[in-house]
């Protein structure tokens, strides 16, 4: 329990303190729809919390809060600066900067993302210049908010998220209502950080010791509406995410047989992400002015594109003509 907190004082506050009226806060103008029926179906997992609805002030569309799996801790770094990647790509197109808060179940989580010691790989913020890029714990975000949160670290474990560890015994002497549900003030601590969120929220898992919590969200027949990604190879230069509306159109002609057709006809908005992960696009940042960037990065484009659908007669015709030209480059 958090610094020896006791919740059956709110729970059962009249008897403690007598009668008393209780006015329940159920409108937030921070999260949006997907992140509080998310966030608020999660904490009520446990009977004895509170029981409130809290409605938004303003829908989205989408899911907002995303699993990220790893295959281990190793690659909690990478898969970090894979998202904040993908978040400055999207800030880019609103033209504003957008506020990301890493937040960390223990200052550690935070402190090997951020360390500037000699030869320890760390985030560069000015590699994601439409990021306004903060850390902090869990405890210390309460009460703040932000575009977008990352939770670098959920996996099992005495130091884990949950927390594992039991409390001291000496506790129960000094407050005999202990919770019965298991992790109760972990559960309500992760619907803190998700609910830190305006826009989105990422917790990123390690497959290879996952936590409770991350297989309940998980979980298809729970009915989380949770979007499940796998962290993308180095070697993945480029990728495009299409607008929720795009993927429902495509979804339908391949449904109808219309897979023939360009999508693009209705109407889509697709999203360029490169992965600042990887080598060619390193080189690309690096060297902005040399003749070949462009081609490269057309390259790049419809290598993603091709991911989703086919190209055009004239765009292969570009594409290949474009191919033999980066091939003899390397030849030379």
């Amino acid at each position: 329990r958090f610094a020896g907190s006791d919740i059956s004082i709110m729970r059962e506050f009249s008897k403690y303190f007598g009668e008393h009226e209780q006015l329940l806060l159920t409108r937030t103008f921070r999260c949006s729809s997907s992140i509080c029926e998310i966030s608020g179906k999660f904490v009520k997992q446990n009977p004895d919390q509170i029981d409130k609805e809290v409605k938004p002030a303003f829908s989205s569309k989408g899911k907002k809060v995303k699993v990220l799996q790893i295959d281990n801790s190793e690659d909690i770094l990478r898969a970090v600066k894979s998202e904040l990647a993908k978040l400055d790509s999207l800030a880019l197109l609103t033209e504003k900067i957008r506020s990301v808060a890493i937040l960390g179940r223990y200052r550690k989580d935070c402190s090997k993302l951020s360390s500037s010691e000699r030869g320890l790989e760390r985030i560069i913020p000015s590699h994601y210049p439409h990021l306004d890029i903060s850390y902090s714990t869990i405890h210390s975000a309460k009460g703040m908010e932000y575009d977008h949160i990352i939770v670098p670290r959920i996996e099992r474990g005495n130091k884990g998220f949950p927390c594992e560890i039991e409390d001291n015994p000496i506790l129960n002497l000094a407050m005999p209502n202990k919770e019965s549900y298991p992790f109760a003030e972990e559960r309500r601590l992760l619907y803190v950080a998700i609910t830190r969120a305006r826009d989105s929220a990422t917790l990123i898992a390690p497959n290879s010791n996952l936590s409770v919590f991350v297989k309940e969200l998980v979980n298809p027949k729970l009915g989380y509406e949770v979007k499940v990604e796998k962290l993308k190879n180095e070697n993945i230069s480029s990728m495009v995410t299409l607008s929720e509306e795009s993927r429902r159109m495509q979804d339908m002609m391949k449904m109808y047989g219309m897979a023939g057709m360009d999508p693009s006809m209705f109407g889509s908005t697709e999203t360029l992400v490169l992965n600042a992960n990887n080598k060619l696009v390193q080189y690309i940042f690096e060297h902005k002015d040399s003749e070949n960037v462009p081609m490269f990065c057309e390259q790049l484009y419809d290598l993603a594109l091709l991911s989703h659908k086919p190209l055009n007669p004239d765009e292969m015709t570009k594409f290949i003509a474009r191919s033999n030209e980066i091939l003899m480059l390397l030849a030379k």
